[in-house]
């Protein structure tokens, strides 16, 4: 085994223990309450079960689980097919990903000044906040034209072959780089179940999965050579994962490097949205009339959270206030989905405090003191409704269901195991 230095790291129970805490923190934070379950199942016994996977992977026994194909609706367009692994793959992998972010000549490699995303950050420098940074930066040096635009469908056409031929040239070795195309291949249990949309998802040599933590890694590895190039010609050019943003001094400048752009990622299999033909997906203008960047509008001086990111945090409360109060009619139900008044607010909550963290470079406090205004609203609405509910079973006299509407657990509904 002395010989597999990088696969016998992967396998380390203190590499598997730090990868389950963060698939754990992770989970716990899903808006998908089977994934909640799953990581609270899994921590009943996270010994033994973090034990038997590096036993597994010890024995060369190890084998990854065929994941679950999600497409996610979106209006109007084609659903985004999420590939959703169990904890063990994502503890895997997440050790995998961990090992190669201390590789030193791999990192050194991704670590465009440029680019963002991708990689651990522990210095902060590669978050969505430096890259907005960045942006305003170049708006306030002079930059006077830009051109937006993302990948279309990025991760399924990213070449598994390209990522796994560049890592060998800094990890040479097979045990390895085995089990790393293994955690990026997406084989899917309900694959007969997905009917037409399943060939959405990246089951063949190309594409890797929406949702693996390896992923974005492998697009860095991949677009290395497309950031050097579009940084080397008097313009800037900013990315994170599949969206990225050109800066230059004239229109021309900035068409003909998105021109360059596209031939680049040609090579690739890949293409950029056009301004002139989705003007949600990609953008041009001058940049002192504003422009959106990775859920941010920034103007000379100005960073908020954009107008489709508002409204998205104002329709998922919406949901979550909707769906307490159609089931307030029946209170045992809203207790066992989650719903009580209890739950509610504090989903609400912890929604609104990590939306808040997740702008809280933004510098226009009036974007969220509306919003605090609105929620005021919501919540006003939310509680007249659940008072109207509580008189309901007041009059009613049944005290078990005010219980099951505040979210209090009643003593008599505990699980029983008596010994005669």
């Amino acid at each position: 085994m002395s010989d597999e230095p990088y696969y016998r790291e992967v396998r380390k129970r203190g590499n598997l223990y730090a990868a389950w805490r963060k698939v754990f923190e992770n989970g716990i934070r899903s808006n998908s309450k089977e994934t909640q379950k799953e990581v609270f199942r899994f921590k009943e016994k996270e010994h033994q079960n973090i034990e038997r996977l590096s036993r597994q992977l010890h024995s060369k026994k190890f084998k990854f689980d065929p994941a679950k194909g999600v497409p996610k609706r979106r209006p109007g367009k084609s659903p985004r097919p999420l590939v959703v692994a169990s904890i063990e793959n994502r503890i895997v992998q997440r050790s995998i990903l961990d090992v190669l972010q201390r590789e030193k000549t791999l990192k050194e490699y991704i670590l465009v000044p440029t680019s963002f995303g991708a990689l651990r950050d522990e210095d902060n420098v590669r978050s969505v906040a430096s890259a907005i940074k960045r942006a305003h930066e170049a708006v306030m040096t002079g930059e006077r034209w830009f051109i937006r635009s993302d990948i279309s469908d990025f991760f399924t056409k990213i070449q598994k072959d390209r990522i796994i031929k560049t890592i060998s040239g800094f990890i040479p070795e097979p045990a390895f780089l085995n089990l790393f195309r293994e955690a990026i291949a997406v084989e899917l249990v309900n694959l007969s179940e997905l009917g037409k949309v399943a060939s959405l998802f990246p089951i063949h040599e190309i594409g890797v999965a929406q949702g693996c933590c390896l992923s974005p890694l492998a697009g860095n590895i991949l677009l290395h050579d497309f950031d050097i190039q579009m940084n080397d010609r008097g313009i800037v050019c900013l990315r994170y994962i599949d969206d990225f943003i050109i800066f230059g001094p004239k229109q021309r400048k900035v068409l003909a490097a998105f021109k360059s752009a596209q031939k680049i990622l040609s090579d690739y299999g890949m293409a950029a949205y056009e301004p002139s033909k989705d003007g949600k997906k990609a953008q041009i203008g001058e940049t002192n009339n504003g422009f959106e960047f990775l859920g941010c509008q920034i103007q000379p001086g100005i960073i908020r959270p954009s107008v489709a990111a508002r409204e998205k945090l104002i329709k998922k409360i919406d949901s979550i206030i909707q769906e307490s109060i159609m089931l307030m009619a029946q209170p045992r139900r809203l207790y066992l989905n989650g719903s009580s008044l209890r739950d509610t607010l504090a989903s609400i909550s912890n929604i609104l405090e990590g939306w808040g963290n997740q702008y809280s470079f933004c510098n226009d406090m009036e974007v969220f003191r509306d919003l605090d205004r609105k929620m005021d609203e919501r919540i006003n609405n939310y509680l007249a409704a659940y008072k109207k509910a509580v008189h309901v079973n007041t009059t009613k006299g049944n005290i078990k269901n005010l219980r099951h509407l505040l979210g209090v657990h009643l003593l008599e509904e505990s699980k029983r195991a008596p010994v005669i």
